[in-house]
């Protein structure tokens, strides 16, 4: 045991329960995540650094923007992937979740510059 239990501790803050719906589909960088989820981006940044190190998150460099997306392979895929839906089908319609989601789409349809992928939204990018 130990693994097994940081990623389901990873889904126990508010903040990353927040990430997880909104990265339902998706793959965004961190600016788009701050205007979605309207947080800081220290507070932001630490919340990812804590679920990429679970490996519930992965993360994909390109150029100056890193851009994550939700990651159901390696240790535990399976029980990444169960967990993650589960919130999805139960958060989804709620608040605050539902609000992050609109101001992701808006995002989408005004774009922010980088090359994030956005359900509703399409491909982003210049």
């Amino acid at each position: 045991m130990g693994r097994e239990l940081d990623v389901v501790g990873t889904l126990s803050d508010g903040i990353r329960l927040r990430v997880v719906v909104l990265l339902q589909g998706a793959v965004l960088c961190v600016k788009c995540m701050m205007v979605a989820l309207k947080l800081r981006q220290s507070t932001l940044s630490r919340q990812l650094s804590i679920m990429r190190r679970s490996g519930v998150l992965k993360c994909d460099r390109g150029g100056k923007h890193s851009y994550y997306s939700l990651n159901f392979s390696g240790d535990f895929g399976s029980l990444k992937k169960k967990m993650a839906l589960a919130v999805q089908k139960e958060l989804t319609g709620k608040e605050p979740y539902k609000s992050d989601k609109k101001r992701l789409v808006k995002l989408a349809q005004t774009d922010c510059g980088n090359d994030c992928v956005v359900p509703g939204g399409g491909k982003k990018g210049k």
